[in-house]
């Protein structure tokens, strides 16, 4: 995540810097440093901050109701192996796999969001709504 996205992330949130750093569990310094880029954005706040942002948008019950294995026809093999299904967080396989993506964990986690940024099931949680 780039410090812009991180910034326009807050606003949209309409939070303070030290209401996000409250909400992350940072301090309010390292809420700035992200967004003047002085310091790299870890891997936890992104994908704490991407889960607030997509309760945001949609609330707690919207996201409930897109079953990512329907929408990618996932095997029962597959599902086997999906920590989402596993957990019936069938839609946030992004938030829960850590550094897994689609069953291998070989690569960094701004590997794995950049892969999970192109996935349909991802694109349609962080929809904006009209």
């Amino acid at each position: 995540m780039k410090k812009d996205e991180f910034s326009v992330i807050r606003q949209e949130l309409n939070l303070s810097q030290k209401e996000l750093a409250n909400f992350l569990l940072v301090s309010i310094r390292a809420i700035q440093s992200y967004e003047q880029g002085w310091r790299a954005i870890p891997p936890d706040i992104e994908r704490n901050l991407l889960l607030l942002l997509m309760h945001h948008r949609h609330g707690i019950k919207k996201p409930r109701l897109v079953h990512c294995h329907t929408i990618k026809n996932c095997s029962e093999e597959q599902k086997k192996h999906c920590t989402a299904y596993r957990e019936f967080a069938h839609n946030l396989c992004w938030y829960l796999s850590g550094m897994n993506f689609q069953g291998k964990n070989t690569i960094t986690w701004a590997e794995k969001i950049e892969k999970c940024r192109e996935c349909e099931v991802f694109l349609y949680l962080f929809k904006k709504q009209h």
